[in-house]
């Protein structure tokens, strides 16, 4: 089995956060800064969507 580090996976993530300016740019500079490559952004507006605040909890470092 090949160390972590020369692996290769592809994940799918969902984020449910306020419609701003900016937030889209900060989640993905989060995944940049852990060497992690954005392949296919889709954003969309959901009319039932209500997220408490503007950046997922536990995404600022």
């Amino acid at each position: 089995m090949a160390p972590i580090s020369e692996s290769l996976a592809q994940f799918y993530v969902n984020f449910d956060v306020v419609d701003r300016p900016g937030i889209l740019a900060k989640c993905a500079a989060v995944f940049g800064r852990h060497g992690v490559s954005l392949r296919i952004v889709q954003q969309s507006l959901q009319d039932d969507a209500s997220p408490t605040d503007g950046f997922p909890r536990g995404w600022a470092s």
